[in-house]
């Protein structure tokens, strides 16, 4: 983690008007931690768990709709739960974006 509080926020009304304000805040992951990502000899299977794991070490809260059409508070244990775009557009979110600006 890292000692300078830089924090990240994913706004999900891309997945439709509901969703309007609905988030998932991050820790932003350090230079240091940048190393641990170089996945091209690491199984699929890792790189899910890597991935995965890495969310669940920066997530700091968010909103999301549950089935029932409610907005509710996200929890770490939630971000697995989260269909399979919204966790991939995180990750590229964390880490695929090193060296730009979003």
């Amino acid at each position: 983690m890292s000692k300078f509080k830089v924090l990240k926020r994913l706004d999900l009304s891309y997945l439709g008007e509901e969703w309007k304000e609905c988030y998932i805040l991050f820790s932003s992951i350090t230079f240091n931690e940048v190393g641990q990502y170089k996945v091209a000899e690491k199984t699929d299977d890792e790189k899910a768990k890597l991935a995965l794991q890495s969310l669940e070490d920066h997530f700091i809260e968010g909103k999301a709709i549950d089935e029932s059409g409610k907005i509710v508070i996200l929890k770490k244990g939630d971000l697995k739960d989260l269909p399979v775009d919204v966790v991939l557009k995180a990750v590229n979110f964390l880490i695929g974006e090193v060296g730009k600006n979003v």
